[in-house]
């Protein structure tokens, strides 16, 4: 039990002093080009997944990323 307490301590540090490294690659824009090119994706499914995910502020993004981290740990 304790040694799950230390893993969930080192991974709320490691979020916490890079949560905005994490956030930058939450949905990085090149791995939807590549979904499109492969037609994974349509066009019409790379603007919402840009309009809803990638143009949101990097801090936006994350919080979300930290406050899931949050939770994960709970």
């Amino acid at each position: 039990m304790a040694g799950d307490k230390d893993e969930d301590e080192k991974y709320h540090e490691t979020l916490t002093e890079n949560f905005y490294l994490f956030s930058k690659y939450l949905v990085p824009e090149d791995y939807i080009a590549e979904l499109v090119s492969a037609s994974v994706l349509t066009l019409e499914d790379r603007e919402v997944i840009l309009n809803h995910f990638v143009n949101q502020t990097r801090r936006q993004r994350a919080s979300r990323l930290f406050r899931l981290g949050q939770w994960l740990l709970r």
